[in-house]
C-alpha cells in the first residue's frame, strides 16, 4: 500500500503540471473563443459590405456617368467593374476616391462613342486589403468570388 501511494505521488507530481496547462490552455482558447464572438473585431468582420448607390438598378446610363457607393471600411481598396452584355469580360473602372466615411465616386465608361448605345451594361463594386490589384482598362473574364463584392446593378445606355 505504501508502495502505491509513493507511485501515485510520483506520477501526480509528474502529470500534475501538464493536466494543469492543458486546462490553462482550454480555458485560454475558449475565452479567445467569447472575445472573438461578442468582441467589436468579429461585429467589424460581419459588417463589411460595400454598395453601389447609384445609378439605381434599370438606370438609362450615357457613354461616361458617375457611379457612387460606400464601402463599411474606407481603408479598403473599391474597383468599379462594368460589364457590356454583348461580351464575356468585366471592364475595371477609374479607380474610385474612397473619403473617410467610406463614401467613393468614380467617372466610369459605358462602351465608347460608337459602341455600346442602346445595350445593357452591368455594373459590380468590389473591394479588398490588397493594393493595386487591378489597373483601369484591365479586362477580367469573371469577377473575383473571394473579395468583398456589391450587388450587381444593370443598366442601360441611353441610344
Amino acid at each position: 500500500m505504501r508502495k502505491a501511494n509513493c507511485y501515485f505521488i510520483i506520477i501526480f507530481l509528474l502529470l500534475g503540471p501538464i493536466v494543469s496547462s492543458c486546462y490553462s490552455e482550454d480555458r485560454e482558447i475558449n475565452e479567445l473563443k467569447q472575445t472573438k464572438s461578442s468582441g467589436p473585431e468579429e461585429t467589424k468582420v460581419d459588417a463589411l459590405k460595400i454598395e453601389i448607390t447609384s445609378p439605381a438598378e434599370g438606370a438609362t446610363v450615357t457613354m461616361t456617368e458617375l457611379v457612387r457607393g460606400t464601402v463599411s471600411d474606407p481603408k479598403l481598396n473599391v474597383y468599379i467593374l462594368i460589364h457590356p452584355l454583348v461580351t464575356n469580360l468585366w471592364w475595371v473602372q477609374n479607380i474610385p476616391t474612397v473619403g473617410p466615411d467610406g463614401r467613393w465616386q468614380s467617372l466610369c465608361y459605358f462602351g465608347t462613342e460608337n459602341n455600346g448605345i442602346g445595350e445593357p451594361f452591368e455594373i459590380i463594386a468590389i473591394a479588398t486589403t490588397k493594393q493595386e490589384l487591378y489597373k483601369p482598362g484591365d479586362t477580367l473574364k469573371t469577377v473575383p468570388s473571394d473579395i468583398l463584392r456589391s450587388t450587381i446593378v444593370t443598366v442601360q445606355r441611353e441610344k
